[in-house]
């Protein structure tokens, strides 16, 4: 499928996007989940009644169930709104918000005791995830919602809004934002990014006098179309097939993707990993422990890959104290894994085997999972 966000709750990762058209049926919304890191997935088709679902554009989980937001595609039956899951994501049913004027669910927040959505036509908040009450700014297409401690945010496509009420009184965050379309918003140390139609601005303040100022550092002009945190860090993707990262609060930005061929539409960091959904390769991801100063706090274990250049064997040594198993992937240039191995853990120092007879030569990762952990080794293969 055409992925358009991703999403992880207690461990599960979740991936949202539209079917490919077979020449039979209509695309429709589909939702994924793994609950082994991606190894494996489990697959949702959603419809709204008798009609087909456009893009699942959103996830969050409230209380005991997971929210899904859908939205209008380019096909002509496709209906968009609110989907519930009360047993984690297995089935899935629609909801109206209660008006005839929402068709596109963009995006969610949750705060205190109340979960927010963002639509096409304003911002509406539930406290039992059942019963929804309109709240405002119906007149604008509602990108992107945050909280920021106890202010919730709304990116529309026309400028940057703010509530210090849970959503009862709303007012333009700072000047200078009404001319783009802000399509994500997100913090460092509760400093305020907003990713817009022609790069990101940073809200900051001199003086006591708050304002926008530009943070691209050289992503200039690009549609910014999801970002995520975490420590001191922040990432981005513009949109094509490439995620950024600074560490100045973007003054730069270096691009940190590898073996992706296709566009990106959504970014999550969990404690250890970094992943993206794509438009066509699935979900792509990278071990937070690549990056240098980022504190990722798994126990990763020891490893080594050899002979490099391979033939017929690669041998991987892996030194860990564990329990269980862990898994081997073997990934092409194109992001493709092309061979997988769960070995069980033995010994603390640990040799296994994997096979590569019959892939072609070439450059390949090979990526080794213990639990929430990852490392990825590169190797030649002749």
């Amino acid at each position: 499928p055409y992925l358009f966000t991703v999403y992880i709750n207690n461990s599960v990762i979740y991936t949202g996007g539209l079917s490919v058209y077979n020449g039979i049926d209509m695309p429709t919304g589909v939702i994924q989940c793994s609950t082994n890191n991606g190894m494996q997935w489990s697959q949702t088709l959603l419809n709204w009644g008798s009609e087909s679902v456009g893009n699942v554009m959103a996830f969050a989980a409230f209380g005991n169930a997971l929210f899904a937001g859908t939205t209008r595609s380019g096909w002509s039956y496709n209906n968009g709104g609110l989907f519930k899951s009360d047993d984690n994501g297995l089935t899935w049913n629609s909801y109206d918000l209660g008006t005839g004027s929402v068709n596109s669910v963009n995006c969610f927040a949750v705060g205190t005791n109340k979960i927010f959505a963002g639509t096409n036509a304003g911002i509406y908040s539930s406290a039992d995830g059942t019963n929804w009450t309109y709240r405002a700014l119906d007149t604008y297409v509602i990108n992107s919602l945050y909280f920021i401690e106890n202010t919730l945010y709304a990116g529309t496509n026309s400028g940057v809004f703010d509530s210090p009420d849970l959503g009862f009184t709303w007012g333009e965050t700072g000047q200078g934002t009404s001319a783009f379309q802000i399509l994500s918003l997100c913090d460092i140390s509760n400093q305020v990014y907003a990713g817009t139609d022609n790069g990101i601005l940073h809200y900051t303040d001199s003086l006591g006098v708050k304002y926008w100022i530009p943070a691209n550092g050289g992503i200039i002009n690009s549609s910014v179309l999801s970002m995520t945190s975490y420590q001191n860090y922040l990432f981005a993707t513009t949109g094509d097939q490439h995620v950024y990262m600074t560490k100045n609060g973007g003054k730069t930005w270096g691009d940190i993707t590898e073996n992706l061929i296709d566009s990106v539409t959504s970014i999550i960091i969990d404690s250890y990993h970094i992943y993206a959904a794509t438009n066509g390769s699935g979900l792509w991801s990278r071990s937070l422990g690549d990056f240098t100063g980022i504190d990722n706090t798994s126990q990763s274990p020891s490893v080594s890959v050899y002979p490099n250049p391979a033939k017929d064997r690669i041998r991987i040594n892996l030194r860990k104290t564990g329990s269980g198993t862990f898994n081997v992937e073997i990934i092409n240039m194109h992001g493709q894994v092309v061979s997988t191995g769960s070995f069980p853990f033995q010994t603390r120092n640990q040799a296994v085997q994997m096979d590569c007879s019959e892939l072609p030569s070439g450059l390949y990762s090979i990526r080794i999972i213990s639990g929430h952990s990852s490392i990825v080794k590169k190797i030649v293969i002749q």
